[in-house]
């Protein structure tokens, strides 16, 4: 004989209709957090892809252009911060630049300093500037950490070539289209023809990193994209201006890093050719 329990009106456990209001509740908290984490990922992505971009270049071209327009060939600019005096505690300094060429609504832009003491790559191994890990420093921990997204703005991407060394027929690796970047030789002897042009100082910071720095100039050895003798060397300029053709070692932690950039007066222009 069933007892009263066995016979009542009960409902089977996997039955739908078992779920209490609180089981409704907690599914709909689930569903609408969902859907606010997917509005927001949205709203993030939507800004930094459209918003963000715009209003960096709008302030890059009230705040910014405005001093780098009226810089001519030989003045100062500044742009970025990074550190330098070697007292991380006062924070980053701004980043000099001088102006090395103006193309209409652009300028080309070498810093004063050697600003850091950075390996050309950071193994010892046969490596074109394509492939160093110097160029991929130069165009995302500097890039990102020196600056902000208006400064990025005025980075023109532009395409770089390695020239041959005139004095070894070293492969000097593909075309490159960066924002930051080292001279190669060429350039270096078009905009700096004379030793004395090519004398740099560097930053307390880079000499502290382990540059090469000159006792009484304060001069540093500082490094050139284009290859030495063999792969496994790239080119530099030497405390006293001259060019080292033969190279050094790529791996060497002793060279300090000029940057080059082309930047622009208008914002909306984003590539340079050549």
């Amino acid at each position: 004989m069933r007892t009263k329990a066995e016979t009542s009106n009960s409902i089977p456990a996997g039955d739908p209709q078992a779920r209490s209001p609180a089981a409704h509740r907690r599914r709909l908290g689930v569903l609408l957090l969902v859907l606010f984490v997917a509005a927001g990922t949205s709203a993030i992505v939507y800004l930094i892809l459209f918003r963000l971009p715009a209003q960096y270049r709008q302030q890059a071209e009230r705040m910014l252009a405005p001093a780098i327009r009226a810089a001519e060939v030989g003045d100062s600019v500044f742009l970025g911060v990074y550190e330098q005096d070697d007292h991380e505690e006062n924070g980053p300094e701004p980043i000099e630049w001088i102006v090395l060429d103006k193309r209409g609504d652009r300028s080309l832009l070498m810093c004063r300093y050697g600003l850091d003491c950075i390996c050309f790559n950071t193994a010892e191994a046969f490596v074109t500037w394509d492939q160093s890990s110097i160029l991929s420093w130069l165009n995302s921990t500097l890039y990102y950490s020196a600056f902000n997204g208006a400064e990025r703005a005025m980075l023109l991407t532009s395409e770089q070539k390695t020239d041959t060394n005139p004095f070894f027929d070293t492969d000097p690796g593909a075309v490159t289209t960066e924002r930051l970047f080292l001279p190669n030789i060429a350039q270096t002897v078009k905009y700096l023809p004379a030793e004395e042009d090519r004398l740099c100082i560097a930053t307390p910071y880079a000499a502290s990193r382990g540059a090469i720095v000159d006792k009484t100039s304060g001069a540093c050895i500082w490094w050139l994209r284009s290859p030495g003798f063999d792969a496994s060397t790239a080119t530099r300029v030497l405390l006293d201006g001259r060019i080292n053709y033969c190279g050094y070692r790529v791996h060497s932690k002793r060279q300090a890093v000029r940057p080059f950039v082309w930047v622009t007066f208008d914002p909306n222009n984003t590539t340079m050719e050549g």
